[in-house]
């Protein structure tokens, strides 16, 4: 008789837009939270106190830090999600976050944040999922002939050096800066680089017939 093979686990990816309600007391958007806090406390033990590695399960409940109720009606936010199996998009099957923040004052520019990946499904390609989507999405909303852009400010002090995974990517340093030991509770201070990578638009602009200008 022969096995029955295993087969890998399916993954898909899911956007709330702007326009969506998600304010941060609901289920999912606390779920979100709980991902996000689990990938960078157990990522980023290095520079903060954490005894322990914590699994998501003991965030839910903290502060939320993700949700589209933003301060500016001009400003607009997108969320990715990664979900465990195929066409659920329930709390219960998060396995993966991000965020896409429009800059007002830059023209077709947005800020990635909140990239994270809850540990039992990480070094499975998820956050190369989330970024693909995001940087796809940047280049339907921007009309051809333009380039849409999309920044990171991602962790760059050993051994957690994020950066390098936006610069293989294609993403260009622009800047840097330090966040001091204390900040936001971290026991050693460490650098952050700002990065930048160009998307070519693909937004077509509609044609404009004869008749309608007449």
């Amino acid at each position: 008789m022969s096995e029955i093979p295993i087969l890998p686990p399916v993954y898909h990816t899911h956007i709330i837009s702007p326009t969506t309600p998600f304010p941060s007391t609901s289920l999912l958007a606390v779920a979100h939270t709980a991902v996000i806090n689990e990938a960078y406390h157990n990522n980023h033990y290095s520079f903060f106190d954490v005894p322990r590695i914590r699994s998501s399960a003991e965030f839910v409940g903290e502060a939320p830090n993700i949700a589209n109720e933003l301060p500016s009606p001009d400003i607009q936010r997108w969320i990715f999600s990664v979900h465990l199996g195929e066409g659920s998009t329930s709390p219960e099957t998060l396995v993966g976050t991000a965020t896409l923040t429009g800059i007002p004052d830059r023209k077709y520019t947005y800020m990635l944040g909140l990239v994270a990946v809850g540990l039992a499904h990480q070094k499975r390609g998820l956050g190369k999922m989330l970024l693909d989507r995001a940087e796809t999405l940047v280049a339907e909303m921007t009309p051809e002939g333009e380039n849409g852009v999309v920044v990171v400010d991602a962790l760059a002090s050993s051994p957690v050096e994020n950066h390098k995974i936006y610069l293989s990517r294609g993403y260009e340093a622009v800047d840097d800066h330090m966040v001091p030991a204390g900040k936001w509770g971290n026991y050693r201070g460490f650098q952050m680089i700002i990065a930048e990578k160009k998307i070519a638009g693909k937004k077509k602009t509609p044609m404009v017939s004869i008749t309608e200008l007449v």
